[in-house]
């Protein structure tokens, strides 16, 4: 059941592509280049960043915890945040926190 909300939520953002139904569903991961839906990561870039602001910082744990969502969005989301200057990356590897620039 994870598994499967899992692939449905990398559908809704573009990250995967769903062909067939039922026992023949396939995903096919698609190229990075790949222009993924911006109206669901909006969303969830506010939930982060008002988490940030109300806590001071958020890791990827916290992240997970606060979208439902896998360790792959999670760090996704936070790492196009972190490109997009809107957040700041303070220490590397399993420290790593998030924090307002």
């Amino acid at each position: 059941m994870t598994a499967g909300q899992d692939l449905r939520s990398l559908v809704q953002t573009g990250l995967v592509k769903k062909t067939g139904f039922g026992r023949w569903t396939k995903y096919i991961l698609k190229s990075p280049d790949i222009k993924i839906d911006d109206s669901v990561l909006e969303g969830d870039e506010e939930k982060v960043i008002s988490f940030i602001v109300k806590h001071g910082s958020i890791n990827n744990s916290e992240c997970r915890k606060l979208l439902n969502v896998n360790d792959d969005r999670a760090y996704y989301l936070l790492r196009k945040l972190t490109e997009k200057g809107e957040v700041k990356a303070q220490k590397k590897g399993k420290g790593r926190r998030y924090v307002m620039p």
